[in-house]
């Protein structure tokens, strides 16, 4: 069999039995930014780390083959951690429908972006998500490189970017009315800005500044999203 169509066919089966189980086992997955006590969007965002880390298992197992076998490696382990998980949820398909389960879903990619953009740079996870060190007094002292040091870190990010735009435009735009217009607007100027810049391999900090300055704002104001204190 086709390593493609393996890894295929082992997704399929994995969304299959999350999605129709009436009980579900998997570690919590929140965006850092946000207040959530749904359980649908962390399904959703655990189907797009299996979906992205597929992707590019089959993406790049030609090409690199190591890096194949260690997103290969990574989609099993994410399949694995689902079943050994001890946290049980109930969830109904027709929730993963809801405009705040989507939008905290995109909020939990975007954080994938900022985790790998940063570990591409030498940086480390915590201090990307962290909006503070993007001030002044912070930014000089975060240690970074001052190239890619990372590859394989950085085609992650760039899946994650991609993969939140495409939510945003197929999943989150049909919310759109009169009141959330401009900052639906806004949103999606911010996510393009974000793929603009990964393709072009900004500095770490203006990918964070992006995302705390312009994608999370117009997330809230769009989806009256409730930010953790």
């Amino acid at each position: 069999m086709k390593i493609g169509v393996f890894i295929s066919l082992l997704v399929s089966a994995t969304i299959l039995l999350l999605v129709f189980s009436f009980n579900v086992d998997f570690h919590e997955v929140d965006a850092h930014i946000f207040i959530s006590d749904d359980d649908a969007s962390s399904i959703l965002t655990l189907l797009e780390k299996l979906r992205v880390e597929a992707l590019l298992a089959n993406n790049t197992m030609s090409q690199n083959i190591t890096y194949g076998q260690e997103h290969l490696s990574k989609l099993i382990d994410s399949i694995d951690d689902i079943s050994d998980s001890e946290n049980e949820f109930d969830v109904n398909s027709r929730q993963f429908d809801n405009s705040t389960v989507n939008a905290l879903l995109l909020a939990n990619l975007v954080d994938e972006v900022l985790r790998n953009y940063g570990m591409s740079y030498g940086i480390v996870p915590s201090v990307m998500i962290n909006m503070s060190y993007i001030s002044p007094n912070l930014i000089n002292t975060v240690n970074k490189s001052e190239s890619l040091i990372d590859a394989d870190k950085y085609m992650v990010s760039k899946e994650y970017a991609k993969r939140a735009f495409e939510i945003y435009d197929k999943t989150l735009r049909i919310f759109e009315n009169k009141n959330n217009k401009n900052s639906m607007n806004n949103l999606g100027e911010g996510l393009m800005d974000l793929i603009y810049s990964i393709n072009n391999k900004i500095d770490p900090m203006n990918i964070m500044a992006i995302v705390h300055t312009k994608i999370h704002p117009n997330l809230q104001a769009t989806f009256n999203l409730t930010i953790k204190p």
